[in-house]
């Protein structure tokens, strides 16, 4: 059971699948960005593995607020993000419908081939997220 302080609605203009993509790899690229970063327009910004989740979002954060982004890729994989924040997804939410953050997905699986998910998140799909269909 998810508690209620987690949940934020969800994008009014994104689908299932790509509202799916958001929550973790966003709110860590936000986080790191503004909360500990304090990242403000003007400023310059290095994002390391900017072709991943995290990083994909954090270039899309950081060129939003006005900061000048730098950007490398690399083939390692990106730690899994930990620690929700409601509110940071509300905003999240809102800059998804106004059309300021996208999400990458990189494959699709229906849940039953969740272990087949799996693997592929240890392989070099880099190419964005993987999202699970529940429905």
């Amino acid at each position: 059971m998810v508690p209620a302080t987690f949940l934020a609605p969800k994008p009014r203009t994104l689908d299932h699948v790509e509202s799916a993509a958001i929550p973790l790899a966003a709110l860590s690229a936000w986080q790191g960005l503004f909360t500990h970063g304090h990242l403000a327009e003007g400023q310059r910004v290095l994002v390391h593995g900017a072709a991943g989740g995290v990083g994909g979002f954090a270039v899309q954060l950081a060129h939003r607020c006005g900061a000048q982004v730098v950007g490398t890729a690399s083939t390692g994989n990106l730690d899994t993000a930990r620690r929700p924040n409601r509110e940071q997804l509300v905003e999240l939410a809102g800059l998804a419908d106004g059309g300021d953050l996208r999400p990458t997905i990189d494959q699709v699986f229906p849940l039953a081939d969740a272990r087949k998910a799996f693997e592929r998140s240890l392989g070099d799909h880099r190419g964005g997220k993987i999202v699970l269909r529940v429905i």
